[in-house]
């Protein structure tokens, strides 16, 4: 089951796949401070440091992770989960707790209906 999923999701989003991978990059690998070095390769004293040596290690084991994170952001972006989604602009005039609490309102309401629908056959 699961390789079908990520076959299908694969399917779905393969004009895009290249720039999620390039994105989630940016984002969550390229911010590091390993990164942000000499592009990743500094040498003190004829080898790397300790931090640099534990950023190494973080980097290393995020990148071995970047298959499911891809898979995960698909997963979100298909039609019928990414309607579900609701999303916060930073920049605007909202407040963060009236649109957590109004998503989860949202969300009991549907919950709600679907649960009527099945039970009832009432729409």
């Amino acid at each position: 089951m699961t390789v079908f999923f990520s076959s299908r999701l694969r399917e779905i989003f393969h004009k895009y796949e290249d720039s999620l991978k390039n994105d989630l990059k940016n984002v969550l690998f390229l911010n590091s401070e390993f990164s942000k070095k000499n592009g990743g390769l500094s040498k003190k004293d004829g080898g790397l440091s300790k931090k640099d040596a534990e950023l190494s290690k973080k980097d290393t084991e995020l990148s071995k992770k970047e298959g499911d994170l891809v898979k995960q952001v698909m997963y979100c972006l298909q039609p019928a989960v990414r309607s579900n989604i609701t999303v916060f602009n930073l920049n605007s005039d909202s407040n963060l707790s009236e649109t957590i609490f109004r998503s989860i309102c949202q969300c009991k309401l549907t919950y709600v209906k679907d649960f009527l629908i099945i039970q009832f056959h009432i729409i």
